[in-house]
Parts: C-alpha cells; sequence; structure tokens
C-alpha cells in the first residue's frame, strides 16, 4: 500500500516540517488538515520542503466549522482509502481537531505519532514508545517556515582581530569618541579618510580629527588604500561585536547553523527587521542582539521591545533571544528584558570568563531541553 504522511497544521509550523523530514520516503504523498485560517501555512511548509514530484492534498475545514464533528468528519473520510497506509501527526491543530482526526483514522491502516516541540522527540502514544528526532533544521529552513526570507553579510575580519579589538574596548584603550561620531558616516558607501578628517564639521557630518591616526592604532587595514567602505564603517561602530559574538557561538556552542547580521523580510508586509547573530540549535532558533552600550534607558525599552516585538510576530514562540550589551551591570535593566521574554547579558557577563561560561551553558541548556 501507499504512504501518506498527515499533518494537522496549526500557528507553529515547525513540529509538521520536521515530521515530515523525519518519516518521508520517495513515494510518499502528503496530506495537509488545517482551518481556512492556516490554509497558508500548508503553501510555508511545502515549499521549505522543495521535494519534487509528489502528491500534496489539503483538506481544509471552512472558518466557524472546525468544530462541527458530523461535517468534519464527512470531509476527512470522504478523502481517505482502504488502499492507503497512513502516519499521522497529531501535534497540531485544536484538541478538538486532533480528537476527531485520530477517531477517524483509526478506522484505517494508521500509526500515530506526537512531537512534544520544542523536544525532539517522536512520540507514539499507542505503544507508549519515542523516538530521538535526528533531522536538524537550518537556519534558512526555521525561518521559511514561518513565511521569512532574509539576506546576510560575511564576515569582515578573523576572530583574532574580533579578539584583539574587543580586549581594546572593553580595557578602555581606544578613542570611544571617533568611534560615536564616525557613526554619522554608516550610510555612505565609500569615504575618503582625509576628506572625513579635514570637512567642515556639521551635526550630520562631523569632522574627524586623527581618523587615520585611529585606524593605525587599532591596526585596522583597509581594503582600499585612502577609503573606509560602509562594510568597514559599520564594523567599526559594531559590528565588530556582531562578528565577536559570531565567532564565540561558533566556537562554544556549535550549532547547526549560524548567521550573521540577518535582514528579514515577511513576505506579506513590508517591514524590515535586522538580526544581529542568528543560529540554529537543538533545531531551536536562538537570536543575539549586540550593542556596544546602551544610551540610557529609553534606548534600552527601545531595543528590548523591538526584540521582544520580532520574536512574537515572526520568529514563532521557540525563539530565544538575548540582548548581549557593553554596558556596565544593571539589575533593573534585567528584570525589563526578563518581563519582555527576552534574555539579558552585560558587559560582565561577556567578558569575565567564569560568566560568559554560564551564559554558552545556558544557551546549550535551552537546546538541549
Amino acid at each position: 500500500m501507499s504512504r501518506i504522511i498527515v499533518n494537522i497544521i496549526s500557528e507553529q509550523t515547525i513540529p509538521n516540517y520536521l515530521f515530515v523530514k523525519e518519516v518521508f520516503l520517495p513515494g510518499d504523498s502528503l496530506l495537509f488538515i488545517a482551518s481556512q485560517k492556516f490554509s497558508t501555512r500548508i503553501d510555508w511548509i511545502v515549499k521549505t520542503l522543495g521535494i519534487s514530484d509528489i502528491s500534496i492534498e489539503s483538506i481544509l475545514f471552512p472558518e466557524g466549522g472546525e468544530e462541527r464533528w458530523v461535517d468534519m468528519e464527512f470531509m476527512l473520510k470522504e478523502k481517505l482509502s482502504s488502499e492507503h497506509t497512513y502516519f499521522v501527526n497529531l501535534t497540531g491543530g485544536t484538541k478538538y481537531m486532533s480528537l476527531l482526526v485520530q477517531h477517524v483514522f483509526e478506522t484505517f491502516s494508521s500509526s500515530f505519532y506526537y512531537i512534544p516541540y520544542p523536544q525532539n522527540i517522536l512520540l507514539q502514544p499507542l505503544y507508549n514508545d519515542s523516538i530521538p528526532l535526528k533531522y536538524r533544521l537550518s537556519v534558512h529552513e526555521y525561518l521559511s517556515n514561518y513565511n521569512v526570507s532574509f539576506t546576510e553579510k560575511k564576515l569582515i575580519r578573523d576572530e583574532s582581530y574580533c579578539d584583539y579589538f574587543f580586549d581594546r574596548f572593553v580595557n578602555g584603550s581606544m578613542d570611544y569618541k571617533v568611534l560615536d561620531l564616525l557613526r554619522s558616516y554608516r550610510n555612505d558607501k565609500k569615504r575618503a579618510i582625509v576628506s572625513i578628517e579635514t570637512c567642515k564639521s556639521t551635526e550630520k557630518r562631523p569632522c574627524i580629527e586623527g581618523l587615520a591616526d585611529f585606524l593605525e592604532d587599532v591596526h585596522f587595514q583597509v581594503t582600499e588604500n585612502g577609503f573606509l567602505k560602509r562594510a568597514e564603517i559599520e564594523y567599526l561602530t559594531g559590528g565588530w561585536f556582531e562578528e565577536y559574538m559570531f565567532y564565540k557561538i561558533q566556537k562554544n556552542i556549535s550549532p547547526q547553523d549560524i548567521k550573521l547580521s540577518v535582514l528579514i523580510q515577511r513576505t506579506e508586509t513590508s517591514n524590515l527587521n535586522d538580526l544581529d547573530v542568528v543560529f540554529v540549535s537543538g533545531n531551536k532558533l536562538f537570536v543575539i542582539e549586540c550593542k556596544t552600550g546602551i544610551a540610557g534607558v529609553a534606548m534600552f525599552n527601545q531595543t528590548v521591545y523591538k526584540a521582544s516585538a520580532i520574536k512574537e510576530a515572526v520568529l514563532g514562540l521557540s525563539a530565544n533571544t538575548f540582548i548581549a550589551s557593553l554596558a556596565q551591570e544593571d539589575d533593573n535593566l534585567r528584570k525589563t528584558a526578563k518581563n519582555m521574554g527576552v534574555y539579558y547579558k552585560c558587559r560582565e557577563d561577556i567578558d569575565n570568563p567564569s560568566r560568559f561560561e554560564s551564559f554558552m551553558n545556558q544557551i546549550k541548556a535551552i537546546a538541549n531541553n
């Protein structure tokens, strides 16, 4: 008998996707069951799967009708056949829908499964059995399952230079004023260093005397002699810390996948959101927003609100958002972030070896839970 993989679709699509990736064999067909409200999520899953030459069918219950047992039972039975074997994932949908699906499919050749996501376990309730999930998601797969497309940036400097810049920054052995003034040039595609040093100073374009000396002092080699390109300006004014955290996560966590400076766009909106470091570990998404400082409560609240809003609207319930700041420790800021569902790490959590180890262990614990 031919095999059909069955998923009940609801708001969270990752368990559905993982189920297909775990049990799918060449020649299988897919059947999705959902209310009209979540019908577009079927397209998200199918697009992410990218499987060609496969039979895909959907059963969509009308709005307001997903709790009319007799009508729903008829719609299901009309699609089913004794000529098929069904592998049924009961994870999604409402409890009412799950009960109905199990009730109907029990009259056919069916095996039932449940994924207690975010745990990476595939349960077979009827046999009291559990199977570890082997499949591991990429960042692209995770975001695509929420209809999110993105671009990413390339690394500017190697790990050793990021470590060097970090040490100079936290030890106070560099000119912070130059870095602050240089922020005014972040949107410039390319600027001659001498023009920045000698221009008529304005609020939008300040003159930065000694810029060339600063670059020499921090051993920053430009790719084009005498010029600073946009990517280099972005690096000097904060991108270095993003790359520093990228390398540390890569070394200490060994994530399934990791991306730097991700620019995301949900296809049904025009809103763009940038995420500093994004990685997947234990099939869970982690986002780290990197700040070289927090200039006051207003800026902190804005940062926390952004991180919380992106998590709620885009990244799914299993996403874990951290703010890594080089500002000094402040328990009030930590509590504010916690109340918004965001983890806050200050300079001491990053600069102090034992506290940084605790930070990394916290991520590992969440990933392995």
